[in-house]
């Protein structure tokens, strides 16, 4: 719920945020950090695909790391623009993971484990396919922009610890190429020489018609 409490500051007393979410728990966290704030701001447990509010209601949708884990990105979209008034903004921000960069010596390991991990996300080009969406949309001034975004060593082993342990499991690597890849991954982080970029995009378009 942070980035619906920095809307409301935007939209002030007047306007009204909505943050929803598939989990109860993350909604009562929200709720939880939003009480006494006294802002604008409304939470609830909502399916992004069949979103419950009249069409035109609101003057901007936006969605942060969410597409690449949706059943139906498209359904989703649509049900933004639906949400949306004419003249009203969407934005979405998300990753596309198989635009990840790892620097090491070791090719061929490399490869594998950030292919594979991407290939493991529901939908791990979404953001390349973000632009396209929204023309399919038929939303118009569309614009995106590539944003780099630098992985630090501990944050990587949280993305690919597991994976590279699942790798193992399915014999796609082995205990000592795993190992090694991981003691050139510390070794670079102490020498500060440690590199991993992941490409994120963020779209923005316009629902047609006059505000």
């Amino acid at each position: 719920g942070d980035a619906v409490q920095a809307l409301a500051r935007r939209v002030g007393a007047s306007g009204r945020v909505v943050g929803i979410d598939r989990s109860a728990v993350m909604i009562a966290e929200a709720r939880k950090r939003a009480r006494g704030l006294n802002l604008p701001v409304q939470f609830g447990v909502a399916d992004a695909e069949r979103l419950e509010f009249p069409a035109n209601t609101f003057d901007g949708c936006r969605a942060e790391r969410v597409f690449v884990h949706l059943n139906n990105p498209a359904a989703t979209l649509a049900e933004m623009v639906r949400v949306a008034r004419p003249g009203g903004r969407i934005g979405v921000f998300d990753l596309d993971w198989d635009t990840t960069i790892v620097d090491g010596p070791d090719k061929e390991t490399t490869r594998t484990i950030v292919r594979t991990f991407s290939d493991a996300i529901r939908h791990g080009w979404i953001g390349r396919q973000l632009p396209r969406l929204f023309q399919e949309q038929g939303l118009v001034a569309v614009t995106f922009e590539a944003i780099p975004v630098f992985v630090p060593n501990a944050f990587a082993e949280l993305l690919l610890g597991g994976h590279t342990t699942r790798l193992q499991a399915e014999g796609v690597l082995t205990s000592e190429q795993a190992r090694t890849w991981w003691e050139q991954r510390r070794s670079a982080d102490e020498r500060g020489v440690f590199l991993a970029v992941v490409t994120a995009f963020v779209v923005v378009g316009t629902k047609p018609g006059e505000a």
